[in-house]
């Protein structure tokens, strides 16, 4: 189970990144205009790269011989590669953000300024200064990693149940 684990969990991951580095390849410049865009086009790439813990649950079930696997060992399989491709995409971003756009959250932050919904006075002076306070922390590359490896994460636990209930019907 751990070889299929760390087998699924990668291509997951590399074919997450793959997806990413197509857009980054496409859209080099940061451009505030597209970042709504990036963001779906992200988490498309990630549920669609989660998508494929279904082909693992059927290398599963092939290699399990005479007695079928049960939905929790289905579960674990993909709740698993959701980790390993957590992992990769944590790497990824901490890698997009300080090697291939490292003026990526300067960029974002002051979009995400600019959209406040008040632009003047002093409760836009404290929404300012909050989010000043969440950059410093964001720009850690551990929290980058561990925000963006739980999302991942949070989606594959959901998806791995999901597609574990639809392996079983079909198996």
């Amino acid at each position: 189970m751990k070889k299929l684990i760390l087998k699924w969990g990668a291509i997951m991951g590399g074919v997450m990144v793959a997806i990413l580095l197509v857009e980054y390849a496409l859209y080099p410049e940061l451009d505030p205009e597209r970042f709504d865009s990036s963001e779906t086009y992200g988490y498309a790439a990630i549920f669609a790269s989660l998508a494929i813990m279904y082909m693992a649950m059927v290398e599963l079930d092939k290699s399990s011989g005479e007695t079928p696997p049960t939905m929790w060992q289905r579960i674990m399989l993909g709740s698993g590669a959701a980790i390993v491709a957590g992992a990769i995409f944590g790497a990824y971003n901490v890698f997009y953000t300080e090697v291939l756009n490292p003026e990526f959250m300067d960029v974002y932050y002051d979009y995400y300024i600019a959209q406040l919904p008040v632009q003047s006075g002093p409760e836009y002076e404290s929404m300012v200064a909050d989010l000043e306070a969440q950059k410093a922390m964001f720009q850690a590359p551990s929290t980058q990693f561990l925000v963006m490896a739980a999302t991942v994460i949070m989606i594959g636990i959901p998806m791995s149940v999901a597609l574990a209930f639809v392996r079983k019907l079909r198996a």
